[in-house]
This record gives structure tokens, sequence and C-alpha cells, in this order.
């Protein structure tokens, strides 16, 4: 067995080789019997990132029995070759197939649920963040070609939706991408997503049921503006121009007046209080007079929920958002800012989320 940690990249080094190991039965020999009559090539693929050697893999029209070592090494040159085929793939192609996470499906009926399966799911949006911190010429590339009418989805075939499409465009922009190229899909995002009348944008498109390739069919809870997803969408219509500035003002009256008393801003779609404030907090920072009420709740609210150890509900993921929350404040909450990072620091070898 042989484990490598490869994400696109050409050519491998023993460092890239994660764990390696084999055992040698003495005592034991294989049963052939007629399953071999059903063999197929999946039996040397049972997953995406999974290869099989051995004599059982080789299939010989002159030889539907195979066993030996003969059988053992043409299968590891053909396994082997098929590896090196991956590996000089573009790179663009490998984050398809990477997930982030599996979900289990039930069917909800009056008796009692129905197990339906495993799925994996979220192969598309996500890397939208990750390509903002990291500047990965294959992930833009694969971003880039996933787009669907200049708009993205949380996976291929699950349809468009706002919040999916914000993630993917902020990442795209940071990572070097001209407004110039993003212009169509910004112009897309408005005319899907945003809601003249109210001044807000909708998860899912107001005008969907004309539109297919918008994500359908979804629960109520789907609808309705997104605070944080209007949020979001006014810090990135910030760097188009002039040309966006009432939408922008818009999102800010309605970020505003949706702050929760004790000063943050709540979620809908991602497990995080931090999130949803650093993106209010970043796009009201652009009026600080006009919303200074608010920045100073939202201040307060930060610093007064800093734990001892410098983080937030001890997680990286919020202590990140919570930092760079209040990085929109400047020199006054430095000392915040350091005691939370050195929280970082020790956490890194930790698995914390």
């Amino acid at each position: 067995m042989l484990a490598l940690n490869w994400a696109g990249k050409k050519g491998l080094s023993l460092s890239d080789v994660l764990f390696h190991d084999y055992k040698y039965w003495d005592n034991i020999a294989p049963i052939i019997d007629k399953a071999y009559d059903y063999w197929s090539q999946m039996a040397m693929r049972p997953s995406a990132n999974v290869y099989l050697a051995g004599d059982y893999t080789h299939y010989n029209p002159l030889d539907p029995l195979p066993y030996g070592m003969i059988p053992a090494y043409l299968s590891g040159q053909r396994v082997g070759a098929l590896i090196g085929a991956k590996l000089e793939q573009a790179g663009a192609s490998i984050f398809e197939q990477q997930y982030l996470f599996n979900t289990q499906l039930f069917y909800l009926h009056k008796n009692q649920p129905m197990y339906l399966g495993q799925q994996a799911e979220g192969n598309v949006a996500y890397y939208g963040l990750i390509l903002k911190v990291n500047q990965d010429e294959h992930l833009q590339k694969y971003l880039w070609e996933a787009q669907v009418k200049g708009l993205w989805e949380y996976q291929k075939g699950f349809g468009v939706t706002l919040e999916d499409s914000t993630l993917v465009i902020d990442g795209l922009l940071a990572s070097g991408i001209s407004t110039q190229v993003l212009d169509f899909s910004i112009r897309q995002l408005v005319r899907y997503f945003y809601e003249e009348s109210a001044g807000v944008f909708h998860t899912l498109s107001p005008i969907r049921k004309n539109y297919p390739f918008c994500a359908q069919g979804r629960a109520k809870y789907w609808e309705g503006p997104s605070v944080e997803g209007t949020a979001h969408a006014g810090n990135i219509l910030r760097h188009f121009g002039g040309a966006y500035q009432k939408i922008v003002g818009n999102c800010q009256r309605y970020v505003a007046n949706n702050q929760h008393p004790l000063g943050f801003w709540t979620s809908r779609w991602f497990p995080s209080i931090m999130w949803g404030t650093y993106q209010a907090v970043q796009l009201l920072k652009e009026s600080p007079i006009t919303y200074k009420k608010a920045l100073e709740k939202a201040k307060k609210y930060l610093i007064n929920n800093q734990m001892e150890n410098g983080s937030w509900q001890a997680s990286v993921q919020e202590t990140c958002y919570a930092i760079l929350a209040l990085e929109c404040f400047g020199d006054s909450t430095i000392s915040y800012i350091d005691s939370a990072k050195q929280w970082l620091v020790s956490q890194k070898a930790k698995d914390t989320l």
C-alpha cells in the first residue's frame, strides 16, 4: 500500500509519500472461482484515488484465471502507468474528484426515515475560499471552467446560488483575475440574485423558475434575503467601480438594519457567527460615519467575546474570521489580534476547527 500527498503538481519526491506498507501471508493461498467471469477494469479502481494491483487484477483473455508472479508483475506495470498518467494531467481535473464531505441521505416519510445511501458533496464553491488564501493556478483554472452562465454552484449539477457564486468570485479576484474579466459574472450576480425593490440579495434567484441552471426546489428556509450573502456581494461589488455604488449602499443599509442587538451578525448557511460578522464589518467600514453605531457595537462584541487564551470559541475558523473583522478597525485592536495570532500558532499542529 502506498499513499501519496499530491495536489495536481507534476513529479514526485520522497517527501510526497505519506506512508507505505505491505503484508505477506505465509500460510494462505488465494481461492480462484467463477468470480473472474465477471471481472472488469473497475476492479482496479474502487474509488477515484485508489488503485489496486495484483495478479487478480491482470486480465488476459487467454488465461481467465491469472495467478502467480508474472500476472502480478504485469498488473503492477499497468497500474503504475495509470498513476503516472494521472500525475501528468494538467492538474485542474483533480479538484473535481475531491469533495468537501460525505453526506448520509435519508428519505423522510410518515412512518420512519429510509436510508438511501452515502453521497460525496461539495466540489466547487468551497474551493473559492481556498483559492483566496492559496493562489494555485490549477485551482484557478478549475474554478474558472466550472462556471455556469458566469456563476457557480456548491457542487456540479446542483444549480447556482448567491453564496456559492460570491465565494468563487472572491477567490478569483484574490488570485489575480481582473475585474474586467469578471465583469460578466458580476452582471449575472446582480441580474439573478438582486432584488432591486428591497435592495437585497437572495440565496436563491427570485427569477429561478425561468432559468434551469439556477438552484431549484430547495426547502423553504432557503427562501428570502441573505444577510451574510448581501454583505459578501456588497464587498465584491465595491471592486467594480461606481456603476454599483447604489447597490452597495442598499446592501449596507440592509446589513446594518439586521445586526443582532448584541452586535454580531448571524449566518444562515455557515456554522459561524464570525463569518457573517466579518463580511458585515468589512462592508460597513466603507462608510464609517454613517454606520458608526453599528461598527462600535460590533467591535465591542468582538473584544468582549475573545477568550483568555486569545481565541474565539476555541475555534481556528472563528478566530481567523474574528481577526479579519478586527483588522477593519485599525490600530485600536492590535493587542487583541496579536493575542489571537499567538493562539493560532499554538494550534498549528492540532486538528482543531
